[in-house]
């Protein structure tokens, strides 16, 4: 898959953590940590280890 295909698919996930906060709040870490821990696996996975901390970086507001 092309860098710019996975880095798409990695925003979704982003925007869908987001908004997961917002409905939720803290009650959604859970699933915000698996949300993190598959686009850090899916950037792995197709080679692409510059976007592996991605979605921690665009979410570190949350995740602290």
């Amino acid at each position: 898959m092309t860098k710019a295909k996975v880095k798409f698919l990695i925003l979704g996930l982003i925007c869908h953590a987001r908004e997961k906060f917002c409905v939720l709040g803290n009650e959604a870490m859970e699933e915000i940590l698996q949300l993190k821990k598959i686009a850090e696996d899916l950037a792995i996975f197709w080679g692409h280890e510059d976007l592996e901390n991605l979605f921690a970086d665009s979410l570190d507001y949350i995740l602290k």
